[in-house]
């Protein structure tokens, strides 16, 4: 009999709840890892309100960067067109934003766009974000980390 396993771990409430601990949550970033539960879910607007976009993103960022496994096994998924301005959750798909948001993820993560697994998760930054016109999604499709694989 095969085992259940979760196919991803949801990281929204480590920045949104009112009680927020972000040692608390690292420490449960930490235990996923080690759980061997790679995906993790996050977002630009995983905060309280806009004063602190990317605060999840940062949080999962740092998380991995103490973390003394395989940091190689981890992938980190995570979507933008959202704005929390006074704590509200607003759409927001313009290209202009999407363009800065996908940059401010890349930043907020880590993700350096030479980097092998940056690549990948470059790419599904993206892929979230492409709910925008055209235009965008040819100049997302022309960065290095974008553009499609032959």
């Amino acid at each position: 009999m095969t085992t259940a396993r979760p196919v991803a771990i949801g990281c929204m409430r480590l920045s949104t709840e009112p009680d927020r601990d972000d040692v608390r949550s690292s420490a449960v970033l930490h235990a996923a890892f080690d759980a061997g539960i790679p995906p993790l879910d996050t977002a630009d607007a995983y905060c309280w309100d806009d004063t602190e976009r990317g605060h999840n993103e940062r949080l999962v960022a740092r998380a991995l960067s103490t973390w003394n496994g395989d940091r190689s096994r981890i992938k980190v998924a995570t979507k933008g067109g959202i704005t929390r301005s006074d704590g509200r959750w607003e759409t927001d798909g313009r290209a202009k934003h999407l363009s800065m948001a996908c940059e401010h993820s890349r930043h907020a993560l880590g993700v350096d766009r030479g980097a092998g697994r940056a690549k990948a998760g470059r790419r599904h930054l993206c892929e979230h974000r492409l709910h925008a016109d055209q235009d965008f999604r040819r100049q997302c499709l022309r960065c290095t980390s974008c553009a499609p694989r032959r």
